[in-house]
């Protein structure tokens, strides 16, 4: 689990474990492709949401 704050540094962080995941687990994944998944995600998150423990 990687849990993050809503800071650039921590999308930056967030990127770089995927990339550290698949070379270790999934060598056969297209990482730019992950990579964009990740960042959209993120940038979701982020503008939907208030912070840690916000529900609803």
């Amino acid at each position: 689990m990687l849990v993050l704050d809503s800071s650039r540094s921590d999308t930056v962080l967030a990127r770089r474990a995927a990339v550290r995941f698949l070379r270790a687990r999934c060598p056969w994944a297209d990482v730019n492709d992950v990579l964009l998944v990740v960042s959209e995600l993120l940038g979701n998150a982020v503008r939907h949401t208030r912070g840690a423990g916000c529900c609803g």
